[in-house]
């Protein structure tokens, strides 16, 4: 598949998912349509019986217990609107990354595309009023954003637990500057990384808050935390993922600020439901998936906000358990994907992880040497200039890729094999980037210091015997 995947152009791809979902939502709509008319005629009939003293639900069973499977199949329906809705304003929700909070630097290969003009019209605003509505909330002043979520590698670090006080270790907003996350005797970050970060920094404060987006999710847990609360089943991880539940949806009624003495409760309720799941072996329900990656994402948010030493060595924890309930559910892909690059892109890289980009490194050099022109595509470049874009960013323990010279090789070599692509604004774009990344490997590399005011050093005799043995052969020479 994603060979195939692969040889389409990224917007012609994307013109393919804009249609096949423009195919479903027309389909739904008239679907949706057919049964609002239809429930509106029952409503006409209802109410002839009644005038007719009739009260025809209440006297009837059979009639009774359709009735109630169509109020079922209205809550379901419901609440795959209001997911579909969740994802749609997490994707668009501005100046925010995957947790809701400044985001990562854009990558060069961001492209605005709108719309095509052919594309068929999408319709249907009232029948998705009732959804939209159901995911405002005006009530909530303080914006989420959902996570729209590689494996994880044992964390090589320890550190002191120094988090026994929740509210001394959470902090209201994310003040961790460039000196936090670098490790000692490390270069700051080059100065253009510094201005995109304030640049982003800058977007989100005048970003407008996505109230409507935390409503959702809290009322989408709230249907499924009433759901689980009827439900007959006893196992160990349905209470347990119950209890987390609930204290999630308690927190999530606070705003952001008065979570802080939560945040260790939090983490362990949510450390449980990802050991049970991991261990018990059951299967579970949709909406006990969908509980288990909402309670997981909003307890990430809320330990992103705690103490820099604290949130590391937490959020490090979390990513080990997600990754291994992972293997189980198939529920968390996105969210450890997320953590684990919030992770990379927030602290220091250790050792131990930094082995995979050394990896990476190497394996994409031999790849890139290997190309001929018409024997790769735009998505193999972009994901060399994806991993270059890492490498060139992100903060290592004891290793500076900029001064590799492979580093530096795979970006000529990068260099080169663009000339295999048709010339647009896109290429000079990544040629910029690639020039740039050139220059900063160049200003790196160590160079021999030369004081050309010292004075130098005088002869000694040997060298003197030297001359004079030099000038002597040269008379010999001459005599002859």
């Amino acid at each position: 598949m994603d060979a195939i995947l692969a040889r389409l152009d990224p917007r012609q791809l994307r013109q393919f998912c804009v249609d096949a979902v423009g195919h479903e939502l027309r389909i739904a709509h008239e679907l949706i349509e057919k049964a609002r008319v239809a429930a509106k005629r029952l409503e006409d009939v209802q109410d002839a019986a009644q005038r007719l003293r009739f009260d025809v639900f209440n006297d009837d069973d059979a009639l009774r217990r359709e009735l109630q499977e169509l109020h079922a199949a209205h809550h379901d329906l419901g609440l795959s609107l209001a997911r579909i809705q969740c994802a749609k304003a997490s994707e668009v929700a501005p100046g925010t990354d995957a947790f809701g909070l400044e985001p990562r630097p854009c990558k060069w290969t961001t492209v605005k595309t709108e719309p095509s003009a052919n594309s068929p019209p999408v319709t249907g605003e009232r029948v998705f009023a009732q959804a939209i509505d159901l995911c405002h909330d005006s009530d909530d002043s303080e914006g989420e954003a959902s996570v729209v979520s590689l494996s994880s590698v044992e964390d090589s670090e320890s550190e002191s637990d120094r988090d026994d006080n929740g509210d001394e270790t959470f902090v209201p907003s994310d003040t961790e500057s460039d000196e936090e996350r670098r490790a000692p005797g490390l270069p700051p970050p080059p100065a253009s990384r510094k201005r995109r970060l304030s640049e982003i920094s800058d977007a989100t404060e005048s970003a407008p808050s996505s109230a409507a987006l935390s409503g959702c999710k809290r009322k989408l847990l709230t249907d499924l935390v009433a759901k689980m609360e009827s439900s007959s089943s006893q196992s160990s991880h349905h209470r347990a993922l119950l209890a987390a539940g609930k204290l999630a949806l308690t927190q999530m009624r606070k705003p952001i600020k008065d979570r802080g003495a939560a945040w260790k409760a939090l983490f362990e309720k949510t450390n449980a439901i990802l050991l049970t799941a991991t261990s018990s072996g059951e299967s579970q329900s949709e909406g006990e998936d969908s509980v288990l990656v909402i309670v997981v994402e909003f307890t990430i948010q809320v330990l992103t906000k705690c103490r820099p030493d604290v949130r590391r060595k937490r959020l490090r924890q979390l990513l080990r358990v997600m990754t291994s309930a992972d293997e189980s559910t198939g529920q968390l892909a996105k969210s450890v994907a997320a953590l684990q690059e919030y992770i990379h892109e927030r602290f220091v890289i250790p050792k131990r992880e930094a082995k995979v980009f050394r990896q990476r490194l190497a394996a994409a050099c031999s790849t890139v040497n290997a190309w001929e022109k018409g024997s790769f595509n735009v998505p193999e470049f972009v994901d060399k200039m994806d991993l270059l874009r890492d490498l060139m960013t992100k903060q290592f323990e004891a290793w500076q890729p900029a001064r590799e010279t492979r580093v530096a090789g795979l970006i000529v070599k990068l260099l080169e094999k663009m000339e295999a692509f048709r010339p647009g604004k896109l290429q000079d774009q990544r040629r910029e980037t690639l020039v740039a990344w050139l220059e900063q490997c160049d200003a790196t590399q160590p160079s021999p210091a030369i004081d050309p005011v010292a004075p130098s050093a005088p002869a000694g005799p040997a060298a003197l015997s030297k001359k004079k043995k030099k000038k002597k052969k040269k008379k010999a020479k001459s005599q002859k």
